[in-house]
């Protein structure tokens, strides 16, 4: 970025910090229903308050009341300001109104904080929360390297510890390499305030052998929920096992992969992946490669990962409770776990689903991936940020097969009684809403476009 560019994007954030502070009272109107809206509402509301200026939160544009002049901060599409900011791209240019969307959500957010002295860890983790149903995240960054090879023999396990243990700088640095640069710039802001922290850093990144909700899920359970297990595992098959009648496709595998590590199903059924002692413990450690996650620690007890805080808060907009989402960013009363693993489990059995009943469509010689209609079906618009998250799920689960097709899903929202295909454009994920009737046409559109 030039000289002049860069300093033309800080003036944009000034600016906005000029204006907001001027305004006796400002008014935040989130539309948006999407936990990276929520993630930027939480930030301004960070700023007003360290800044000691009013405001109000409206859920809904049919809130309005109509009053004075006042500077109204929009999240989401779907409505228009007079004077303010907005975060969002659609609302036509005015000299009055500030656009911040200078590329992603959460690098506008990172910017803002940056540039205006806001940059604290709870904001932080608001911003690593909000991005998880992205395209780009970084644990997606090394899709294929979760589970090593197996092991037959104890022994020889322990020789393969020590050499992955020796390859281990070489694979972090291969996937810090592909990292996008906000996660380079994060893990720097982290390192750095934590070493300002006099007590326990509440922000931090840990490398380990991780599981989302690892912690409250058996090990078995943790491992066929994990999406890279899944992949590598096959564990999306949903059809009878012709050698085990009682179980599934995906279930005969997950046991015959258990059985050739060495561990029993009564043990992985029967203690979390932290519980897991001796032997049992050692060939965990050698079967799976670590991953990278981001962990809060809420009042300094036990730690919560950004995947689990994105279910949660998620569940918490499902169910229409938006003020117990904002707050569940930087307060642990509003953050409820247990909802956010019955979200995990609905969005683990959703991306099975995908897999398992994907089609190939031909658009004029081009081979595109198409989760058909009928397939996933969600019940409210509310749960737009789990509506992406299976797609995330399914398309890099989908590229990993077949790495020259693009993925186009259609999913049914039941309170719209609409349907919706999204598909990703320009590593940004995207949606039209359309009729039953429809479908065929809008799906063969968009498949036109994503090829060109």
């Amino acid at each position: 970025m030039s000289k002049k560019a860069e300093n033309e994007k800080v003036g944009i954030y000034q600016e906005f910090m000029e204006g907001v502070r001027k305004a006796e009272f400002v008014r935040l109107l989130c539309l948006s229903r999407e936990i990276e809206q929520f993630s930027a509402l939480f930030v301004v509301v960070s700023i007003l308050e360290k800044e000691l200026i009013k405001y109000e939160v409206l859920w809904g544009a049919e809130e309005k009341k109509d009053g004075p002049d006042v500077f109204e901060i929009l999240f989401g599409e779907g409505h228009t300001v007079a004077r303010g900011a907005v975060f969002a791209r659609t609302q036509a240019k005015t000299p009055q109104v500030l656009f911040l969307c200078e590329g992603t959500l959460s690098e506008v957010l990172f910017t803002l904080c940056k540039t205006t002295g806001n940059l604290t860890q709870t904001c932080l983790w608001s911003i690593c929360v909000g991005m998880y149903a992205s395209i780009a995240r970084p644990e997606l960054a090394v899709w294929k390297e979760f589970v090593r090879e197996c092991r037959n023999e104890h022994e020889s396990g322990n020789n393969e510890n020590d050499e992955n243990d020796e390859n281990e700088p070489e694979n972090e640095h291969r996937q810090a390499e592909q990292m996008p640069p906000l996660h380079t710039d994060i893990k720097m802001e982290i390192e750095r305030l934590g070493g300002q922290v006099a007590e326990k850093k509440k922000l931090e990144i840990k490398r380990c052998i991780y599981f989302p909700f690892g912690q409250w899920l058996t090990f078995y359970e943790a491992l066929s929920s994990d999406a890279c297990a899944i992949e590598e595992l096959g564990l999306f098959f949903q059809r009878k096992n012709r050698n085990s009648p009682g179980q599934t496709g995906g279930e005969y595998l997950l046991n015959q992969f258990l059985a050739r590590l060495g561990i029993s199903i009564a043990s992985a059924q029967s203690a979390t992946i932290h519980n897991l002692v001796g032997a049992v413990q050692k060939i965990v450690q050698g079967a799976f490669s670590p991953r990278s996650a981001y962990f809060h620690h809420y009042d300094f007890n036990v730690p919560v990962s950004h995947v689990e805080g994105f279910f949660s808060i998620s569940g918490l907009i499902r169910k229409k409770r938006y003020v117990e989402a904002l707050f569940a960013f930087k307060e642990a009363r509003y953050l409820n776990v247990s909802l956010g693993l019955q979200e995990y489990r609905r969005v683990v059995q959703m991306t099975k689903l995908g897999m398992y009943g994907r089609k190939v469509l031909r658009v004029g010689g081009y081979g595109v991936v198409l989760i058909p209609r009928g397939v996933i079906e969600f019940k409210s618009e509310n749960e737009v940020s789990l509506m992406k998250e299976v797609f995330v799920n399914v398309f890099k689960l989908s590229v990993s097969r077949s790495p020259d097709k693009d993925v186009i899903m259609v999913v049914y929202v039941a309170d719209l009684q609409r349907h919706r295909i999204i598909y990703k454009d320009h590593e940004r994920i995207r949606w039209v809403d359309t009729t039953e009737q429809n479908i065929i046409a809008a799906v063969k559109e968009i498949a036109g476009r994503v090829k060109d």
